[in-house]
């Protein structure tokens, strides 16, 4: 498994490349500026943070006008919403570099991550770079148990269990404009994995907990039956037969039923 605990930003030339981090905001007041601060605390200095406000109509986008003053953070508003898939879309289209990050609004960074990645990124030339998670309750408080992350991921070995957080992942502008991430109806991230990985792109791991994601009831993973009718979805989208579906589905299950098993607070 892949570590670079000893890496540190010094090692990185004054040209380092900038790095794009989409932020998608909808009714989130409550931690959205938690999110933002850990991308502005990172080691990695050369990054610029698009938040991405989806019309929310509570109040959302006048409260992160008035508190989000960086300039390094630019607030962009969709006229009407149009789901987490097309708002992160939306964000990689307005950004100036060649590497994207994605952080959801109530989930959070170590600092060391971005130049974790980088280094890993540059230096295997690979296509995208994601970590492993550790997990917080909505307080904040840590719970017991991570997702740990393994060195590389197989198009077979993701459509077993989806190790790859959005939240943890970096990846090459290009190739995500390739793709896109659209259905909101289905896991949009883990359709755009599978469908990179399946066309050969190289998806490297790094086994550190280097983000906090805060475990939250009403989140779209968070209801166990949509849930497992999106993944059903996804296997669809990515062109699986029906007895694959459901072979790979009972690993899913079984695999994510392990991996929640262990969460304790």
């Amino acid at each position: 498994m892949v570590s670079i605990s000893h890496w540190l930003v010094d090692n990185f030339s004054m040209q380092e490349p900038l790095v794009s981090v989409v932020i998608p905001a909808y009714r989130c007041k409550d931690f959205i500026l938690q999110a933002v601060d850990s991308v502005l605390k990172q080691t990695y200095k050369n990054l610029e943070v698009i938040v991405v406000e989806d019309h929310s109509e509570d109040g959302t986008l006048e409260f992160l006008n008035e508190n989000c003053v960086s300039p390094k953070v630019r607030i962009v508003a969709n006229p009407e919403n149009i789901g987490v898939g097309f708002t992160r879309e939306r964000g990689v289209q307005l950004a100036n570099g060649n590497y994207v990050a994605f952080l959801d609004s109530d989930d959070l960074w170590e600092p060391e991550k971005l130049s974790h990645q980088m280094h890993l990124l540059l230096e295997e030339k690979a296509d995208l770079v994601f970590t492993g998670s550790r997990f917080i309750d909505l307080e904040g408080n840590d719970l017991k148990g991570l997702l740990e992350a393994p060195d590389k991921v197989t198009y077979k070995r993701l459509l077993r269990q989806n190790v790859i957080s959005c939240s943890s992942v970096l990846m090459r502008k290009d190739v995500f404009q390739k793709y896109g991430m659209a259905h909101d109806e289905a896991h949009e991230d883990y359709l755009l994995w599978l469908r990179l990985l399946k066309d050969g792109h190289t998806a490297l791991g790094i086994n550190e907990p280097l983000i906090r994601h805060r475990l939250a009831p009403k989140s779209k993973s968070g209801n166990k039956l949509k849930s497992a009718r999106m993944t059903m979805k996804v296997f669809r989208l990515i062109g699986l037969n029906i007895f694959q579906r459901v072979f790979y589905f009972c690993c899913y299950a079984l695999n994510g039923i392990r991996k929640y098993k262990g969460i304790k607070g």
